[in-house]
């Protein structure tokens, strides 16, 4: 039974990839599996013969062979014990009573809570950043974009509101099942003692040019929540982030750092030079500062480049059941029985196409870069390595105890072992876990 089940759900995920590259009736924008290289360093390695992808069985050192600068290359190789650790979400953890102001929680989540803002006001906490993963924010298919693009005469105020009303229709369906409410985020501020918490939102759309949008984006928001007036170390912006989001922190921490491949990634996008001047003022601004930033079931995808001010700390929580560091196998996604089945399957090759000529014409441009986009094949490659870990950072593989229990209805949806996260009885777990690692 458990091998029918596993094959269904392998022809499930590969059917739907091939159903979006066929609705969007026009040809991909990316090289083959074959072609895939990095083609800004060595152009002649984007012969097929010389990027043939490995066989995924022999010696466990042997590693996927497509390179690309800020894509995270997988092996089979075991990691090492020093870069994960396992946790187990404690059986009496208090849980705050959901859209229900401070007042009403109760009095030992509260104390608790009031204790991790006075550490975390004491390491100069200035501000909190949540932001939200895929399919979860303004514009999730690109409908808006692509209503823009089609129709130039729409008012921008008709697509804004349209954007408006799916943000809310999003937190409606999905409450705290993967999202970061906003009566989730007034909660956490007023638990943390009235620091500062804010939702960054982005078009959570599925591809490249998507998140490296959020990525500039996200500069523009930081320097405006920072504090004002001259910045120092001591000052410590706090960034959350659920699935996806992880990425567009990664390509952020690639601009802080000024990674050589930089140049490459605003032609890419198609910045204009006024406005790269713009955000390397404000890069400029931001490494001044100190950054802590915590993932949330974020798929090991893009590589994580550290400043060389050694000014940002990584921290991974990964929903994880077993004793080894390894992604679980399609037999038990129905009952999630090895954690987070989302965060293994977002890797390389999981994306759509943009729902736009310029967003297909970008992410064209971000693949010699960032690695495979809408790539089913590449995907079901790179998905046997079953890597849970992410090359930079402390990986906490942490039990949420959300496996299916057929005599416990809300247990049953958790989309996969990926939306326990940002559930309001997990808040309490990640506050203090970054009370512990950071803050002590």
């Amino acid at each position: 039974m458990s091998k029918v089940l596993s094959r269904w759900c392998r022809v499930t995920v590969l059917t739907v990839w091939v159903l979006g590259l066929l609705g969007c009736k026009r040809k991909s924008s990316e090289p083959t599996p074959s072609q895939h290289g990095p083609a800004t360093s060595r152009p002649a390695a984007l012969s097929s013969t010389n990027n043939k992808v490995a066989r995924l069985r022999g010696a466990k050192t042997h590693s996927l062979a497509v390179r690309s600068p800020w894509l995270q290359t997988f092996s089979f190789a075991a990691p090492h014990p020093q870069r994960y650790r396992l946790l187990k979400l404690p059986k009496r953890l208090p849980v705050p009573k959901s859209e229900q102001p401070l007042s009403k929680q109760p009095k030992d989540w509260r104390l608790r809570m009031k204790r991790a803002g006075q550490a975390f006001r004491a390491h100069g906490v200035k501000a909190i950043v949540l932001v939200h993963g895929t399919f979860v924010g303004s514009d999730p298919v690109g409908a808006v974009a692509w209503l823009k693009s089609m129709f130039p005469s729409i008012p921008s105020n008709v697509l804004r509101t349209l954007q408006k009303w799916i943000d809310k229709t999003q937190d409606v369906l999905t409450r705290d099942l993967g999202d970061f409410l906003p009566e989730y985020v007034t909660l956490l501020k007023q638990g943390l003692g009235g620091i500062p918490c804010y939702r960054f939102r982005w078009s959570s759309e599925n591809h490249h040019a998507a998140r490296a949008k959020a990525a500039l984006d996200l500069i523009d928001f930081l320097v405006d929540v920072a504090p004002k007036g001259p910045l120092s170390p001591r000052q410590r912006l706090l960034l959350v982030g659920h699935s996806h989001a992880g990425q567009v922190f990664a390509l952020l921490l690639h601009l802080l750092a000024s990674s050589k491949e930089v140049p490459l990634f605003l032609k890419a996008m198609e910045v204009p030079s006024t406005r790269q001047k713009i955000l390397r003022k404000k890069l400029q601004r931001l490494r001044t500062l100190s950054l802590d930033v915590l993932t949330m079931g974020t798929p090991p995808r893009y590589t994580w480049m550290l400043p060389p001010q050694g000014r940002v700390r990584l921290l991974h929580l990964i929903n994880h059941r077993g004793k080894k560091p390894r992604a679980g196998r399609f037999s038990g996604v129905l009952s999630t029985r090895d954690g987070d089945y989302v965060q293994q399957w977002g890797i390389a090759g999981s994306d759509l196409l943009g729902s736009t000529r310029s967003k297909l014409r970008r992410n064209k441009a971000l693949v010699p870069l960032l690695g495979p986009s809408a790539s089913p094949l590449h995907w079901n490659r790179a998905r046997k390595y079953r890597t849970r870990l992410h090359s930079v950072g402390l990986n906490l593989l942490v039990d949420y105890r959300d496996t299916f229990k057929l005599l416990r209805p809300k247990e049953w949806f958790t989309l996969f072992g990926h939306g326990i996260y940002t559930r309001y009885k997990t808040l309490l777990f990640w506050v203090e876990t970054v009370q512990q690692r950071w803050y002590r």
